[in-house]
């Protein structure tokens, strides 16, 4: 459905929101998510697949990991192929240049929530 609507339309149908969420299995990244994705795997590691709606030229996001124990999230593109995997408290932006995903780079959290 996203296939006519240009890269920047696109960009503001995900742009300044969050997911928080605790995963009980698998999880696809869809772009309602938003930038900002926080997940808590839920006592075991999950595999996070990000959507094909997802993969346009300039897409964007970053995925936390929020386990409170050694539990991965290990993130996949639509083809299933790995593009990283987060361990507990750290956060990586992705970025899809138009023909593949772009790992940038780990930084851990910090709960400030507390």
């Amino acid at each position: 459905p996203l296939s006519g609507v240009a890269t920047q339309e696109r960009q503001a149908l995900y742009r300044n929101a969050c997911t928080v969420e605790t995963l009980a299995a698998a999880r696809t990244v869809l772009l309602s998510d938003g930038d900002l994705i926080k997940l808590d795997p839920g006592g075991a590691s999950r595999v996070v697949t990000f959507s094909a709606t997802c993969e346009f030229n300039g897409y964007r996001c970053r995925i936390a990991n929020a386990a409170d124990a050694a539990e991965d999230l290990t993130v996949k593109d639509s083809a299933a192929a790995t593009i990283a995997v987060l361990n507990q408290n750290q956060a990586a932006d992705f970025h899809y240049n138009g023909s593949a995903w772009k790992f940038v780079g780990f930084s851990h959290i910090v709960d400030m929530s507390s």
